[in-house]
């Protein structure tokens, strides 16, 4: 013991513990790795999750088009009365010049008519992002869908848009495409014809749909009737399929 020293008083500590153990910096470490084991579980979740079926998947150059056979269920053509979403899932896009608009429908068309239908699809989803009732974007999903082999989707995507402008030539003239080509519902396909004849001027694209009038009666009138139900036996009935076009039809514009 040093002389002079109090033997009774205790040691002073020659100074602090080491800073990692100090509870402030325990307290920050523990939150710090809770929210990053939050993070990581939404990543997990977010990448690994199934993507869901793409009806493009069929066609050469259809692959990663999913979200277009949602009609409905077309999410990125919503109704007239929706607000096309921005980048961000928020607000509106903001509007562009009418040329422009024109000017992507124009390169949308072209890549459609060079079997491009990705990037046509690409094309006209943007379209619809910005202006999301136009019948012109929707009607060419529709042949896209058509193309594919998809008839009740076209139908539908047909369907909007006539639901936007009911006399819009191009969609009329699809629809009764589809209807005879895909469905071979003979019956429908006459009614929408009639209408395309009612709504055209005498000249070429008149007379065609009259030839078309002409071949879907004749093929309705060849076609066997079905069977009358045994008593007490409802007729379930069947609507019969076609096969799916054998290439991309030309892009026909409005007659």
């Amino acid at each position: 013991m040093t002389p002079g020293t109090d033997p009774s008083r205790a040691p002073e500590p020659t100074g602090r513990g080491p800073w990692s153990r100090r509870p402030r910096v325990i307290a920050g470490a523990a939150v710090g790795c809770l929210a990053f084991g939050v993070l990581l579980g939404v990543l997990v979740v977010r990448y690994t999750a199934p993507a869901p079926p793409d009806p493009m998947a069929g066609m050469p150059g259809m692959s990663g088009t999913s979200g277009i056979a949602g009609m409905p269920g077309m999410a990125e053509a919503p109704g007239p009365s929706a607000s096309p979403p921005d980048s961000a899932g928020g607000g509106r896009l903001a509007a562009i010049p009418t040329e422009t608009l024109d000017g992507m429908l124009r390169a949308a068309h072209a890549s459609l008519d060079a079997g491009r239908y990705q990037e046509a699809i690409t094309a006209y989803r943007a379209v619809l992002k910005r202006e999301p009732a136009n019948v012109d974007a929707i009607t060419h999903l529709g042949v896209i869908l058509a193309v594919a082999g998809h008839a009740d989707e076209a139908l539908a995507a047909f369907d909007r848009a006539l639901a936007i402008n009911p006399d819009d030539l191009h969609a009329l003239w699809e629809k009764a495409r589809a209807l005879q080509d895909l469905r071979q519902d003979f019956a429908g396909a006459i009614a929408v014809w009639e209408r395309v004849v009612a709504l055209t001027p005498p000249g070429q694209d008149r007379d065609q749909a009259e030839a078309r009038i002409r071949d879907a009666r004749a093929r309705l009138a060849a076609a066997p009737q079905p069977a009358p139900p045994a008593p007490g036996r409802s007729d379930p009935g069947s609507t019969p399929s076609g096969s799916a076009p054998t290439g991309p039809p030309p892009r026909r514009s409005a007659p």
